[in-house]
């Protein structure tokens, strides 16, 4: 019941941002902010090693690599030998993994996506790298999953659907919501 009256809160707290958003109450904004590795504080360091380019983000720097059996991905280029891979809740720390080999040859990809994104009422989503629910590739705290958030235009607010998985391929309570921080 307490997990029911959270989620509910969430929903509202959404909902309703992105309804007086979209009413003129208060003005919906978006925040666009690409992340740069040498500006994120590493809480830990460890050595391991980046086999491929990251599943996460499509930028040509971004990596997914493995430390002793624990997978990051992204991690981004720090310097020739280092990658910098944001927290899923806090991408201004993170760990830094020292790497036992070279990078991987680059496959040719330089384009910023969202790799994460935080909505109205503090829910924070990060893109799936396994398995995920069709159209909705992005996993949220509070069991909510997103769709790919579409940016129209720099400076303009970006609304994105999201819900909730209710099996591995059907997801309801769909509605619009505002993303008030996309990082790419």
């Amino acid at each position: 019941m307490k997990r029911f009256a959270m989620l509910f809160a969430a929903a509202a707290a959404l909902s309703l941002s992105g309804n007086a958003a979209a009413a003129g109450t208060q003005p919906a904004r978006t925040q666009i902010v690409v992340f740069k590795a040498a500006s994120m504080t590493a809480t830990q360091s460890a050595n391991g090693n980046c086999w491929t380019s990251s599943i996460a983000s499509r930028r040509a720097d971004a990596y997914r690599c493995m430390t002793k059996n624990s997978i990051s991905d992204p991690c981004f280029a720090l310097t020739s030998r280092s990658v910098a891979c944001p927290s899923a809740l806090d991408p201004k720390t993170g760990i830094r993994i020292n790497l036992d080999k070279p990078f991987p040859a680059p496959q040719g990809r330089s384009q910023r996506t969202p790799y994460m994104m935080k909505l109205a009422g503090g829910i924070t989503c990060n893109m799936g790298t396994g398995t995920v629910m069709p159209g909705y590739p992005f996993y949220c705290t509070g069991n909510w999953v997103c769709a790919t958030p579409q940016i129209s235009h720099p400076g303009a607010p970006v609304f994105v659907a999201c819900g909730q998985p209710q099996t591995p391929t059907a997801v309801t309570a769909v509605g619009k919501y505002l993303v008030t921080t996309l990082y790419e």
